[in-house]
């Protein structure tokens, strides 16, 4: 098994690989994990591996340079496939900006000047979507998904299994490998009905599944008094369940008049018929809507 450094875990002095802990684990449990720290051809049975590692976070340069002229040292390898290995972003796309870091991405690469007869595949890591970027040129991504898909080009959750000949096109295979479910869902209510079609959709896509999901939902619309005490407990559920929800909940209340009549028509209770009153009077006041919401919720809640 052969690996190169990339941006979030360079090769230089007193990184990652040279750390005793890393060193203990990788001879108990991957003795076969070979760490490629330097730019010069790796010989195998029936490939020769050609790695790019980045020995520093940042690099201003482009580490695949020294493949630009190196056919005559190719030379010696005869028909062995010959495998690029790099990490950073190509001219024709690039990977989004680091979360962590706030900068662009520095580690350029840039495939137009590689002799495309020189390779056989090059395969690249930073982008931790799948992704062609060039007729021998493939980002894998992360083997399991890391973030909430934002379009069609994030296919994460992937590792490829490639065939390469020297001289031949390689024939890539996708291979789905993510265990974790990243799911977006935009639901907007436009009646009470709409949370059991939302709940048959959750239903539908989380099974009985604990501990394996993680949903980003996002609410709009209205629903009455019931529904969304409801809705709450919904959610209350989910966030017990899943590994994560990150819910954007812009429900508003919309209480049905059976409802409005069960709480500020209580001959028993007065004051907290005055009270209701006063907050359905609020309910639409721009400065404190949210609050009234809450609050209409909490007594809805414990008098019905």
């Amino acid at each position: 098994m052969f690996v190169i450094p990339g941006n979030h875990d360079h090769g230089g002095p007193l990184g990652l690989w040279e750390q005793p802990f890393f060193q203990s684990e990788r001879a108990s449990l991957a003795p076969n994990l070979r760490i490629l720290l330097s730019c010069e051809p790796v010989d195998l049975d029936d490939a020769v591996l050609l790695p790019c590692p980045l020995m520093r976070r940042h690099e201003s340069s482009d580490l695949t340079a020294w493949l630009r002229s190196i056919e005559e040292d190719l030379a010696p390898f005869g028909k062995k496939a010959r495998i690029a290995i790099a990490h950073g972003s190509v001219q024709s796309f690039a990977a989004p900006v680091d979360e962590e870091e706030g900068g662009g991405a520095p580690n350029q690469i840039d495939l137009d000047r590689l002799d495309d007869s020189s390779f056989d595949y090059i395969a690249l890591g930073d982008w931790h979507g799948m992704k062609q970027v060039g007729s021998k040129a493939w980002y894998s991504g992360t083997p399991e998904l890391d973030r909430f898909p934002k379009g069609e080009e994030y296919a994460g959750g992937h590792v490829l299994v490639v065939q390469a000949g020297r001289g031949a096109a390689p024939v890539v295979h996708p291979v789905n490998t993510s265990r974790l479910g990243w799911h977006a869902i935009d639901h907007q209510f436009t009646s009470d009905d709409g949370l059991d079609q939302l709940d048959q959709h959750l239903n539908d896509l989380l099974g009985t599944r604990v501990g394996k999901d993680l949903v980003h939902l996002t609410l709009s619309g209205s629903l009455g008094m019931a529904a969304m005490k409801r809705l709450d407990g919904m959610l209350e559920a989910l966030d017990a369940r899943l590994l994560r929800v990150k819910a954007y909940n812009a429900v508003t209340v919309a209480p049905s008049e059976t409802e409005i009549v069960a709480m500020t028509a209580r001959s028993q209770d007065p004051l907290i018929s005055r009270v209701a009153s006063i907050l359905m009077d609020r309910l639409d006041d721009t400065t404190d809507t949210e609050l009234v919401r809450a609050a209409l919720r909490e007594l809805y809640a414990a008098v019905v």
